[in-house]
């Protein structure tokens, strides 16, 4: 008999025998079934091993389909191959009945509602897009950015190119220093580090590790790498890879093949996560406004005098605007300090918790320390207050968060805006830098732990409680 949709299986014929229906594939009889997606589309299954799995029609002959859409890429295939991740995306309720065929000529399958599909590993997982255009798995659980690149399906890792995959794992540690701080690859370092020679050409750790434990140590200059041999390594996968601090917050892995090195990196000092940085983004040279300390006599506020630091023109431009908020302080050499060496940052030596930033023409303005590290690409390391009627800090009127980079080329401090430190720090433009700070903002207000830790444990059983209906009621 013919099959019920000619234009998926073309003239590939079925074998009914009363009520039951059969298939030949490569000249044996399958058991099959037949499903009707919509009022053209019907979906055919053949009996393999006690599994009933879709079939295809391939020049006239009936095949069993691919376990992976052709437009899923390796790397894609690879990541949801982890369970943990698995779980939170794949669309549990959907089966091989409830979906139309694969086919060469479109990138998804569809349901009766016309909802699209990527099938990986005999699962399907379903894909929506925003309003800005941008391709996502929406899992029951979670979220996962994609990107087309030549017809196939990418995770979307780079934070430059839209909404993006914030997935990010854990450095590894030397027995060593088990007890530092954890410290993170951003999944657009992932996904480049795993597309590179790069970890092939590593050493393996416990090569090394072995015949010289002792002369092993922390970095000084980069966070989670050790020192050994000349060389500053970072633990990932088991293997040692040479990482270089190329000066301020950037860095770029090197191997014995390329010298030059060919992935870059971005960490502020204040982060705990490294992010993927375009290449050559750190070397471009940017416009700011030198500021200093106006110093009349080498006495007055020590390190402050000698260091010129920068302000990047918006920030210029909103103190300008708020200029009523500023004021001077007589004697300054004698009231203030320079506050944890970040040059413009000074502290009262009367009152340890009276902050200030100075600004242009010896105008200073109130500031608060944000104290925490942020989840944030760049995180914010103060707040500029404006000021009350006896020029003490008004927590009312914040007149800007205020984040710290340093310059690639000499290493000085350029206090920026939330908005303009991402722009510089990861070639963003001004528009989507505004998004990211919001989705940021956002998406940061959790914290991270770790699998198996006793956060998760509370967690478990504050959710196993019993809780009272009426205070939800309550709220509602």
């Amino acid at each position: 008999m013919k099959n019920s949709s000619p234009v998926f299986y073309g003239d590939a014929i079925l074998i009914r025998n009363s009520y039951e229906l059969h298939v030949v594939i490569d000249k044996t009889i399958f058991p099959a079934q037949e499903f009707q997606i919509n009022e053209r589309v019907f979906r055919y299954l053949a009996l393999e091993n006690i599994v009933y799995l879709p079939i295809i029609q391939r020049e006239g002959r009936w095949g069993f389909e691919s376990k992976n859409t052709p437009a899923v890429s390796d790397t894609l295939i690879d990541f949801l191959s982890d369970n943990n991740v698995k779980i939170r995306l794949i669309r549990k309720e959907i089966k091989h009945s409830d979906v139309g065929p694969m086919t060469s000529a479109k990138s998804f399958q569809f349901d009766k509602d016309h909802n699209r599909f990527l099938k990986i590993n005999n699962g399907y997982y379903r894909v929506k897009q925003d309003k800005f255009g941008s391709m996502y798995i929406n899992g029951d659980y979670d979220i996962l950015p994609l990107k087309e690149t030549d017809g196939r399906f990418y995770i979307n890792s780079h934070i430059s190119h839209g909404q993006y995959s914030c997935h990010k794992e854990v450095l590894q540690k030397p027995n060593l220093f088990s007890n530092h701080k954890n410290y993170y690859f951003d999944n657009s370092v992932l996904q480049a580090v795993s597309g590179e020679q790069l970890l092939k050409n590593a050493k393996p750790f416990l090569d090394v590790y072995l015949s010289l434990e002792s002369k092993f140590s922390a970095s000084s200059d980069i966070d989670s790498a050790f020192f050994i041999n000349d060389n500053d390594y970072f633990l990932y996968q088991d293997k040692m890879l040479v990482v270089k601090q190329l000066g301020g917050d950037y860095y770029t892995f090197l191997d014995d093949i390329n010298s030059e090195g060919n992935i870059y990196l971005y960490k502020n000092k204040k982060s705990n996560t490294y992010y993927l940085l375009k290449k050559n983004e750190y070397k471009k040279k940017w416009k700011y406004n030198i500021r200093n300390s106006h110093c009349k006599v080498k006495r007055q506020i020590p390190s402050g005098c000698m260091n010129t630091y920068c302000e990047t023109p918006e920030l210029s431009t909103l103190l300008k605007r708020n200029i009523h908020n500023g004021f001077r302080i007589l004697n300054a050499d004698k009231k203030l300090e320079l506050y944890s060496g970040i040059d413009g940052f000074y502290r009262s030596k009367n009152d340890m918790r009276s902050l200030y930033y100075l600004s242009s023409d010896d105008v200073y303005f109130h500031v608060s320390e944000v104290d925490n590290i942020e989840e944030r690409v760049t995180p914010v390391y103060f707040k500029i207050y404006g000021k009350n009627k006896n020029e003490e800090i008004n927590h009312d009127f914040l007149i800007s968060d205020i984040c710290i980079l340093k310059d690639f080329y000499d290493k000085k401090t350029i206090v920026r805006t939330p908005i303009e430190a991402q722009e510089i720090a990861l070639g963003l433009d001004k528009a989507y830098s505004q998004k990211l700070l919001r989705w940021q903002q956002h998406s940061s207000e959790g914290m991270v732990v770790e699998r198996g830790s006793a956060e998760i444990e509370q967690l478990s059983q504050r959710l196993s409680n019993p809780f009272n209906v009426d205070e939800v009621k309550k709220i509602t």
